[in-house]
């Protein structure tokens, strides 16, 4: 693991645990004051300086068009859902878009029963794509060494989190999902705070480690601590209360120590900066960074062996109806 991104998770502070049913949220906080400055996509598009769209009138699935026009970056978090045009997308991974530049960005589609125009231009939903979802994206990039991940494969995610959630989208959206769980997630919202300087979380569910994000710097972490903290929640709703012990902050250190050992492969990324992709010991991650700065951190724990079985149960039910649509171009909608 680089030097500079060694010392930085090395310094972490970890702060006191918030709760709610067994869903734990460490505030994160750094001695470190990065200075690049640059703009979330909520910001953006807020400012109307992002114009995000489809490449071609026609569209291609797996790529969108995003044209910044501030003099600033913009990041877009991976996972981070883009809703309208054709169908409701998620970035692959996370991208700190060049200033005044139009760029082609790597996207997954989350909402297969759509290939018809609701807007022309996409908006934010709101959401970042659910934890499970974004450790698979993850290490699958690990694994390619490319920008895209099997879209069959984020099908089937979507439709084990409906199928698990008892849940229904006529256009199998996975915005539609997190609508309908939009009362329980107040619940957690109700208990878990954001604190002063705090630039991540770190969060486990009924005693098991979940993982984290770093966006390194405080005010950009404040803006979308919302949508990441909602991330984890919706793979907590309705998991049962069996019997277990809370984490404590040495656990956490612990995940820190583990993960800078493990194996690292660095690659220029979609836009600004490099993409620091990793794997080891039951955990995997990246590392967006620009200038010797760390614009966003995510590392997630993997899978036990019970959890991965029961959801590969999941995956083989849905297999069907995801493979035969894979290998599918836009005109095929």
């Amino acid at each position: 693991m680089e030097k500079f991104i060694t010392d930085y998770f090395n310094q972490i502070k970890i702060g006191e645990p918030e709760s709610f049913d067994g869903f734990q949220v460490f505030p994160l906080f750094s001695e470190i004051n990065y200075e690049i400055e640059y703009l979330m996509m909520r910001e953006a598009m807020n400012k109307g300086v992002l114009k995000v769209e489809e490449v071609s009138s026609s569209g291609s699935v797996p790529n969108l068009s995003a044209i910044n026009n501030s003099d600033l970056p913009i990041l877009l978090l991976g996972g981070e859902e883009l809703e309208g045009a054709k169908q409701n997308r998620i970035l692959n991974l996370s991208i700190l878009l060049p200033p005044n530049k139009k760029t082609v960005i790597p996207v997954s589609c989350v909402e297969r029963g759509r290939w018809s125009y609701k807007s022309r231009d996409f908006k934010e939903s709101g959401n970042v794509s659910f934890k499970r979802m974004r450790a698979k994206n993850i290490e699958e990039l690990y694994l390619k060494e490319s920008f895209e991940v099997s879209q069959s494969r984020v099908w089937e995610d979507v439709d084990n989190m409906m199928y698990e959630m008892k849940q229904h989208s006529p256009t199998d959206a996975m915005k539609d999902v997190y609508k309908a769980k939009e009362k329980e997630i107040s619940d957690y919202y109700d208990k878990i705070t954001l604190h002063e300087g705090q630039i991540g979380i770190f969060v486990a569910s009924k005693g098991k480690i979940m993982g984290f994000d770093i966006i390194g710097r405080a005010d950009k972490f404040a803006v979308v601590f919302d949508k990441l903290l909602k991330s984890y929640i919706m793979e907590d709703i309705g998991k049962k209360n069996e019997k277990y012990s809370e984490i404590t902050k040495e656990d956490v250190r612990g995940f820190f120590d583990k993960i800078v050992k493990s194996k690292e492969k660095r690659i220029e990324g979609v836009g600004l900066g490099y993409d620091y992709r990793y794997k080891g010991d039951k955990v995997v991650g990246s590392v967006l960074a620009y200038n010797d700065e760390i614009i966003h951190a995510v590392f997630f724990a993997k899978e036990n062996e019970r959890e991965k079985k029961k959801h590969n149960e999941f995956d083989e039910y849905f297999r069907t109806f995801g493979d035969r649509l894979d290998s599918f171009d836009s005109d095929d909608f």
